[in-house]
């Protein structure tokens, strides 16, 4: 099972069926003017669907082949309900197709996908028919997995009833990014940094009043053990210099309003702060020095987030 598939779950149904157990989720992304001429972007035509320089990639939750072959040979309609019954959400999987050529939104076309358990008909077949799912690629056929390696990738985001509390994680997908451009800062670059936070902290000890305070607190405990047991104490900072512990006290602020601060926010201005940290963060973690244009697409569900991140190759020299 691919790691993007183990967030699968029953919320992510829509609220419309009655009951999700033997049901589909469909996200569909069709292209137009799909240029294959060029030999660099040849691989493209695996997505076309048909003559007019169309193609789409589509993701399906859908039962599993053995779950299908079950349902495919239930041989009434009590048989079937039975058999739906014992669906469990793990009886689901996730497949990446090319090439179809059908409005997955026409509800003659749902049905001859599924069925309409309703009136006891059932059309899962244990083998997709590829003329309404799509080409999903062979053992023999390797530009598939290309197409899902490089053209297509699948993230996740939990629900966004915090963004707040989620961006004072230690993960949260500003520190990701940080991480990821810590290799990028020079050497001098963060030297200068680490010398001008020793300065500062020399600064903080050597206020008038912290000193003052700083030589009671030495001389009160001599007078409590004496000169020979006694520390030499001196309260002094010790901000990190490290770029990762700078890092972790970078907060987001607003250059026109000094009062600026996520928990000062309305929910929804945090989630479209949020949303929009969690697609750069994919972009970063994703990022291939090939690839020049990306494109997302949401699927958004009982306040769970699938997000889509399709990348294609530039087709302009």
């Amino acid at each position: 099972m691919n790691w993007y598939e183990k967030e699968i779950t029953e919320n992510l149904f829509s609220e419309t069926l009655i009951d999700w157990h033997g049901q589909i989720i469909v996200i569909s992304l069709r292209f137009s003017e799909i240029d294959t001429s060029k030999e660099d972007q040849s691989m493209l035509k695996y997505i076309t669907g048909n003559k007019d320089g169309e193609g789409s990639l589509t993701w399906f939750c859908l039962p599993d082949s053995s779950t299908r072959k079950k349902l495919s040979e239930a041989k009434s309609k009590t048989e079937l309900e039975a058999i739906l019954d014992r669906i469990t959400i793990d009886s689901y999987s996730a497949i990446t197709t090319c090439g179809a050529d059908v409005d997955y939104l026409d509800d003659t076309i749902y049905e001859k996908l599924v069925g309409n358990f309703k009136d006891g008909i059932c059309n899962w077949k244990e083998k997709l028919d590829e003329s309404l799912f799509g080409y999903a690629g062979s053992d023999n056929f390797n530009n598939i997995d290309y197409i899902k390696n490089k053209l297509i990738d699948f993230t996740y985001i939990d629900a966004l009833r915090d963004a707040v509390n989620s961006m004072k994680q230690k993960y949260n997908p500003l520190m990701t990014m940080l991480r990821q451009i810590e290799p990028r800062i020079s050497e001098t670059e963060k030297n200068s940094v680490k010398v001008l936070i020793d300065s500062v902290n020399g600064t903080i000890g050597g206020v008038d009043e912290i000193s003052k305070l700083s030589e009671r607190i030495n001389g009160k405990i001599i007078e409590s053990v004496g000169n020979t047991y006694a520390p030499d104490i001196v309260l002094r900072s010790e901000l990190s210099g490290e770029i990762k512990d700078i890092f972790r006290n970078l907060k987001l602020k607003s250059n026109h309003d000094k009062e600026f601060d996520l928990d000062s926010l309305g929910l929804g201005s945090t989630n479209i702060i949020y949303v929009a940290l969690k697609l750069m963060e994919y972009s970063f973690i994703k990022e291939i020095d090939e690839i020049q244009s990306k494109f997302f697409c949401y699927y958004l569900k009982n306040q769970k987030l699938i997000y889509i991140s399709i990348y294609k190759w530039h087709l302009e020299d």
